[in-house]
């Protein structure tokens, strides 16, 4: 039986900002599969079965609402209290890894509840180059346009760019409570919800979900990059699948490479932070590693033969 570590005041509202691409899905898994646990230990995990994204364990609904104007943000709030309330819980959890993007309606969401809760943000912060590389492996499994160039081009977009100044992007929280930012490159896969239930001030432990949500080898996103382009249709599951088990001998040379930068741009882009995460340091405790990974000097962009990735589309 978990022992509930003791309260005084308000309750206690933890917010997971995320960031995107730090085991989001792995952490909410595991608060989502055990908020039964979570519940008799008087947390609220408020149920995230519904739109827009019922069958994700994210609370996407408050970023959703964020963009719908104040009164579907006032009809979220009044939902998510009532769920809340109804738990008879004294702590609240959210998660979603869209609350760590740079827009002022997520802090206008939750400015109402400055005088109802203690807050206490958790945000999840990995090394940027690894982000971006995992990032970018996202947006184009999604076939998103922003992801349709180079990776440099991608880096570079401002709306991308702004993502990497951590600090500047969490000093948006500092006002409701303390922000705990955590080094994700240091953490352990079935350790990672940890932050959030220490944070929570419970004692309980709950059982890990591994990670499912990892991103392919270099290799295969540049081929996915090219069936994009070319605005070829293509199942995305049996693809993956027939890179990983069956790979046209042409392509296993290149399927074997793991990062997209190469040396050149990786040192570029980390010294272009430079300033960024001495200040992330200073005044947030989060240093990351300088070890870089052994690779081409080059980006990973090649040339590949049009009529081999066309047929590869078909594959299903």
């Amino acid at each position: 039986m978990s022992r509930l570590m003791p309260r005084r005041g308000r309750p206690r509202l933890v917010l997971h900002v995320g960031t995107h691409k730090t085991g989001t899905t792995s952490i909410q898994s595991a608060l989502r599969d055990n908020r039964d646990a979570l519940r008799r230990a008087g947390i609220c995990y408020p149920d995230p079965s519904r739109d827009p994204h019922p069958h994700l364990p994210a609370h996407n609904f408050i970023y959703r609402a964020t963009l719908n104007g104040a009164d579907a943000m006032a009809t979220e709030r009044d939902l998510i209290m009532a769920e809340f309330k109804a738990s008879r819980a004294d702590c609240l959890i959210l998660s979603e890894e869209g609350l760590s993007l740079p827009r002022d309606a997520l802090q206008e969401f939750f400015a109402p509840w400055r005088d109802v809760f203690d807050f206490e943000i958790v945000c999840f912060l990995r090394r940027q180059d690894r982000y971006a590389e995992s990032l970018f492996s996202q947006y184009v499994r999604e076939r998103k346009p922003i992801a349709t160039g180079t990776i440099a081009e991608f880096v570079k977009v401002p709306e991308i760019a702004a993502r990497f100044d951590y600090d500047t992007n969490l000093q948006r929280w500092d006002a409701f409570g303390p922000v705990r930012a955590v080094n994700y490159d240091l953490l352990k896969g079935d350790g990672l919800h940890v932050p959030i239930l220490e944070a929570a001030q419970t004692d309980l432990r709950i059982a890990a979900t591994p990670q499912t949500n990892v991103s392919p080898p270099a290799g295969a996103i540049e081929l996915i990059r090219q069936m994009n382009a070319a605005h070829l249709d293509y199942a995305l599951g049996p693809l993956l699948t027939k890179l990983r088990r069956d790979p046209p001998e042409a392509l296993q040379q290149m399927l074997a490479r793991r990062g997209m930068m190469g040396s050149k741009l990786r040192h570029e882009f980390m010294a272009g932070l430079a300033q960024v995460n001495t200040r992330l340091a200073q005044n947030r405790g989060v240093v990351f590693g300088t070890d870089m990974p052994d690779e081409p000097e080059h980006m990973f962009h090649t040339d590949l033969d049009a009529a081999l990735v066309a047929d590869l589309a078909t594959t299903r």
